[in-house]
Order: C-alpha cells, then structure tokens, then sequence
C-alpha cells in the first residue's frame, strides 16, 4: 500500500471515529437527567458542572454536535466512496476492459452502497444506541474532551450556519424564528429506544402511544356496545333497580321506554337511598328520578367527548349510529382506559378476552377486538369491512349467524376457529387454535 493510500485511509478512520465519538456523546448528554445534573453541579462535581455549562450557556450546543458528527459522516463516507470506486474499478476492469464505461458505474455503486452502509451503521446507529445505553457515564466524562473538540470545530460550523443562513433569507425564511419541532415519529422512535435499552416499561410505551393515538379515538371505538348494556325500563319497580345495581355493580343505569333505541336518561342508583328503610317504595317512579344524559354520534372524537364530559359534569353519554338508534353507551372510564388501559374495581370480572390454554391454542371471547387477535397471531384482517370483533369476522366468513346448537369452525391463514358458544345471536366463545401445516393458497379459506 503506498502512502497515498495510507492517508486516504487513516483520515477516513479518523472521521469515521470522530463521527461515532459525536454521535455517541450527543445521545448520551441528551439522555442525562437533568435534575440530577444541576444537583450534582451545584455540589461541586466538576464533570458536572462541565456538562451543565455545555448543555445550558451555549447556544444549541447538541444540535452542533450533531451537525459535526453530520460533516464528520459525510467525509468519511466521501473519501470511502472515492477509494473504494477506484479500488473496484482496477478489481473490474480486467474481466471486462470493453465495458470500461459500465465498469466504471459499476464500481461507484459498489462504492457509495458500502461507505453509506458503514458510515449510517459504524458512524451513526451503533453509537447513537450505545450511547443512550450509557448515557450517565458517558455523559459525564465526555464533556471536557467534547468542549475542546468543538471549539476546533467552531470556525467550520461558523461557516456552515453563514452559508445556511444566507440560503434560507434567499427563499424567504427567517432562521432566526426557526424553531426545532420535534415529530410523533421521532418521539415514538425515542420511545421504542427506551423501550429496548429498559428505560420504559411497555406499560409506558403503550400509554404513550395511545395518547398519540387519542385524537383520533372515537366514541364508537371505546364504547360498550348495546348488546352489552345493561339498562332498566321507564315503569321498573325499585326492588328491579336495586337487583340489578347490586349484581352488576353499576352506580348509573341508562333507563328506556319500550326498547333501547329509546333511551330517556340515567337513573342514579345513589338517588335511591333516601328511600332505604321507607315504605313508600309501592309509590315509587322511576320517572322522579330520572337524570338528564348526552348523546353522541359514533363519530365524536374522544378528545372532544372528553372536554364535554368536564364540562357538563357528566360520566355517561349514549352513542347514536347515523340512523338515530342506540349504538352503545360510553363512559368517562372508557375513555381513561383507552389511555392507560383496562380500569379494574372491585365489581370487574377478572377473566381476559384472550386466554391461552395450551401452545398456540387460545379462547378468545366473541367481542375481542380483530387489531387484538392480528397482532397475537400475526394474521391481517380485511380492514375495509363492516365488523371489528372476532365474532363479527367469523359471522362475515360464514355468511350467516350460527345456530346455539351447533360448533362452525372456520379455517383462515393456518389457524381453525371453532365457535364453542352462543349467546342469543352474538358469538361468546372461540376456540382458536394453530395448524400443524399452512394450507395451499387456493385452500387457505375453509368453512365448515
């Protein structure tokens, strides 16, 4: 290898190294806790205080870290793709001296594939997850080096941010109002980094996502569906009330005249104590304790139901498909749980939608949620369709309701479904169990 060569090559590790020292320093002083940091320097910790004057009496001091690990990259690859392209084409040319021309491009793709490769994963991945990995200790001890390092640095970034400024005035835009946004995309790319190094729990990063996704949850998505409601009639009689609210544990009852796409309010079961103990309770009318209830499309976003619900002090409204009838009813603890998950008190059954009961062999209840069972099974469902349950998948595969005396299986994409149950015309139970072999394509749908 002749010196040129040996330059080429030295200064190329030397970026490279540079950028992976930046690379990993910016994630690792971005990941320290920053209460902890002024503790520690106001005590009196030297690496500290170092850190904590980098972080706040400089300007941007991580986004020109990042900017000189960007430059360091861009060289490194840059001189790797100008050695290697040529290295290919001496490699390429004696197998092919009449296509010189196409040994050439050849050569340069080679070249720019490999030093991107090596640069993104060696210059930029590797120690961006490392140093988040490591960020206390690193954090620390890298400041004093990384201050130095930067300050050589100062007159390149100078320069870059001069010619960047005057190419953003040239189309009109004002840096100096620029402000650094950061996207849902990157703060869940943070999230599942903090997820796989342990920093989040997945009860966390599930939380977190869902409240991205809350804006656009709607009432029909959470709410319990009408075939679940349990609800009392206009004329009820007390001790009915009073049975119902003490086996199902509900505090409020919608209650209804003639059927429940009639629904005319709530009853307060709280209401009813002052007759404990009177015996006018052959007088009593449900109507005298009616309480006022909202109603809602389907479509309403939980977001806004929410804003309503604080605002009217109210805990239940009724959801209304679009042609007016009772689609459900949905609660202020509906929407909490589409944040943080499932509310357990003391009235709620503890048995799960989904229980397995033997390797690659579950029960699932008829109302689990298709997103649910796609993501357990790693099967895709049909998303245009009119059902989102399992029981409503089976029912649209079938072509028909099942009848309570028989067990239809069906069989999708290496897995049997065996309806176990009925109640009434709803599917209750499933049986759903893996098959020792895929079927052929054009037998991958059986119904049986």
């Amino acid at each position: 290898m002749d010196d040129g060569h040996t330059w080429y090559l030295l200064i190329t590790l030397l970026l490279l190294a540079l950028c992976c020292y930046f690379t990993a320093s910016a994630s690792a002083i971005v990941g320290v806790n920053d209460s902890n940091l002024k503790e520690r320097s106001e005590s009196g910790d030297k690496k500290a205080k170092r850190l904590y004057d980098c972080l706040h009496n400089s300007n941007n001091f991580v986004d020109r870290v990042r900017g000189t690990a960007w430059i360091c990259g861009t060289a490194a690859a840059g001189l790797g793709t100008a050695r290697l392209s040529l290295l290919f084409f001496k490699m390429m040319l004696p197998g092919m001296p009449e296509l010189s021309a196409f040994a050439a491009a050849l050569s340069m793709l080679f070249a720019v594939l490999l030093s991107v490769f090596a640069v993104v994963s060696i210059g930029f991945k590797i120690p961006q997850l490392l140093g988040s990995r490591y960020c206390e200790p690193f954090g620390y001890k890298t400041a004093g080096l990384l201050r130095v390092l930067m300050t050589l640095f100062t007159p390149l970034g100078i320069l870059i941010r001069g010619f960047s400024y005057l190419i953003s005035k040239l189309f009109g835009a004002d840096p100096s109002k620029a402000q650094e946004e950061i996207t849902e995309e990157e703060i869940r790319m943070l999230v599942d980094v903090g997820n796989e190094i342990g920093f989040i729990e997945e009860s966390q990063k599930e939380m977190i996502n869902n409240i991205f996704e809350f804006d656009d949850t709607t009432a029909g998505e959470v709410m319990t569906h009408r075939t679940e409601i349990i609800a009392v009639e206009k004329n009820a009689k007390i001790s009915e009330i009073v049975y119902l609210a003490i086996n199902e544990g509900f505090s409020r009852l919608p209650v209804y005249e003639k059927d429940l796409d009639n629904i005319i309010g709530l009853i307060y079961v709280k209401d009813l104590l002052c007759l404990v103990g009177c015996n006018s309770s052959e007088d009593f009318k449900t109507a005298d304790f009616i309480r006022s209830v909202l109603f809602v499309p389907e479509s309403t976003k939980c977001r806004a139901l929410f804003a309503e619900f604080k605002k009217s002090k109210a805990h239940m409204a009724v959801v209304v498909d679009e042609y007016g009838g009772t689609a459900g009813i949905v609660s202020m603890e509906d929407i909490l749980e589409s944040i943080v998950g499932d509310i357990e008190d003391e009235y709620d059954e503890q048995e799960e939608d989904i229980q397995q009961i033997a390797e690659d062999t579950y029960i699932m209840d008829g109302t689990t949620d298709l997103e649910d069972v796609g993501s357990l099974l790693g099967l895709s469902f049909e998303e245009d369709e009119d059902f989102d349950t399992l029981g409503g998948f089976i029912i649209h595969m079938l072509g028909r309701i099942p009848k309570d005396d028989e067990t239809p299986l069906l069989t999708f994409s290496g897995y049997q479904f065996t309806v176990l149950s009925m109640d009434e015309r709803r599917i209750d139970k499933v049986k759903v169990q893996k098959l020792q072999e895929t079927l052929p394509i054009e037998e991958e749908i059986i119904v049986e």
